[in-house]
């Protein structure tokens, strides 16, 4: 009996564990997905440089939480992300605003990809 307590015990203990990862996952990447898309908006409208002040302040985020983030995802999608926020500084630089906008909105898609593989749906449990 004491064998079978310890298997549900264990189960719960993932089920926390799952939960608590997708919590967090979900706070960590929502907000810096909001950001890029604040970003892009702004250098559509014309306004390149708050655009590239939000799209830093996504980035550090980025920076902040990417080693809490690789402990549990995929690094393929995560490395992509780098790649572009890497090309980002650049459009932001060479004073491109088209550019820089279709980054911000495909890093958001991105970004908000790797929240989703980890939140808890019925597909991702098949």
């Amino acid at each position: 009996m004491g064998k079978l307590w310890l298997g549900v015990g264990i189960l719960v203990l993932f089920l926390v564990l799952g939960l608590w990862t997708n919590h967090a996952m979900n706070d960590i990447h929502m907000g810096i997905a909001e950001a890029l898309d604040t970003a892009a908006e702004e250098a559509l409208s014309g306004n390149l440089a708050a655009g590239r002040k939000t799209a830093e302040k996504a980035k550090a985020s980025w920076d902040a939480h990417w080693h809490s983030s690789a402990a549990v995802a995929d690094h393929a999608p995560m490395d992509e992300i780098d790649g572009l926020l890497s090309q980002l500084e650049s459009y932001g630089r060479a004073d491109q605003p088209g550019d820089f906008a279709a980054c911000c909105s495909r890093l958001s898609l991105l970004v908000q990809a790797m929240c989703e593989a980890h939140s808890l749906t019925w597909w991702n449990l098949l």
